[in-house]
């Protein structure tokens, strides 16, 4: 039998443990309380369990680096520095802090979860300010840090799914400082209608411009055909050329005209001439 419990909020967490180890005798940090209690979400059994294995690994003093470095979690001022850079959309810086989360040995599936915190701390923060916030050192509008939230929230269960967490991370980070870069549709079609006088244009005047848009661009183009026999000689050619008159008799049969013809042409017409029906010479041949 299963029972779902409410979480638990940090400060009675930290309240709670606190006194376990005072009763102990245990010298815990404040800072390490502090990182328990982010690390068991809610639960009060999570994080007294998460006590017992400290004490198991470290003995009665516990560090907040002991915290970090045995669950593989980012320290809170690493976390912070990568948030600042993806609202700076400064991707080098984003990159950077990645390789260094990976070359610790860090949960990149955590840092992403703590990535999300964040984040929405800067779009409770943006709503409470009435629209923009820069407390992850930029200003950040309501929308953008909503965007944002919103993939990193799409890229949850994705970090694991690949050969490479770190090549994961990178696109899922990245692609979330994209999409707070990106205008809303809606907004730009406010904008655009402001400029314009307010208008907007109806949607049957939009689809009557997109149909004549269509037509026109669909027009067959109709080509003129050129005839097969269409040649012209050079006029250098043509005022050298004089048509020889032969006997009635020779005009009986073609080809002895056309012989006869060749014959008193000068020899760079009869090149030409040879060159433009070549090969029709030879059908005539064929056919007598």
């Amino acid at each position: 039998q299963r029972f779902e419990f409410r979480p638990i909020s940090d400060p009675v967490i930290i309240q709670k443990l606190e006194m376990i180890a005072k009763t102990e005798n245990f010298n815990v940090e404040p800072a390490a309380f502090a990182s328990m209690a982010r690390l068991a979400q809610g639960g009060m059994r999570d994080a007294q369990s998460i006590l017992e294995q400290l004490i198991a690994f470290c003995g009665t003093t516990i560090k907040e680096s002991d915290v970090l470095d045995v669950y593989g979690l980012a320290r809170p001022q690493d976390l912070m520095a990568l948030a600042q850079s993806m609202a700076k959309a400064d991707y080098a810086a984003v990159l950077k802090l990645i390789d260094q989360l990976a070359d610790e040995g860090r949960d990149l599936n955590r840092v992403l979860l703590d990535i999300q915190s964040i984040v929405r701390q800067g779009l409770v923060d943006a709503i409470e300010r009435g629209g923009y916030s820069e407390h992850l050192g930029a200003k950040l509008s309501t929308e953008s840090a909503l965007r944002m939230l919103e993939s990193l929230h799409a890229g949850e269960g994705m970090v694991r799914g690949g050969l490479s967490e770190k090549v994961n991370l990178e696109v899922i980070l990245l692609k979330a400082v994209e999409q707070s870069r990106t205008r809303a549709i809606d907004t730009l079609v406010k904008e655009l209608s402001a400029l314009q006088g307010g208008s907007k244009p109806e949607l049957s005047e939009k689809k009557n411009d997109l149909a004549q848009q269509v037509q026109v661009n669909e027009a067959p183009i109709v080509r003129e055909p050129e005839p097969e026999d269409r040649w012209e000689l050079p006029e250098s050619v043509m005022e050298s050329v004089e048509l020889p008159v032969l006997p009635a008799a020779e005009y009986r049969d073609p080809l002895a005209k056309i012989e006869a013809m060749g014959q008193k042409l000068p020899e760079s017409t009869r090149a030409i001439l040879e060159d433009r029906f070549r090969g029709r010479f030879s059908r005539l041949e064929m056919k007598s």
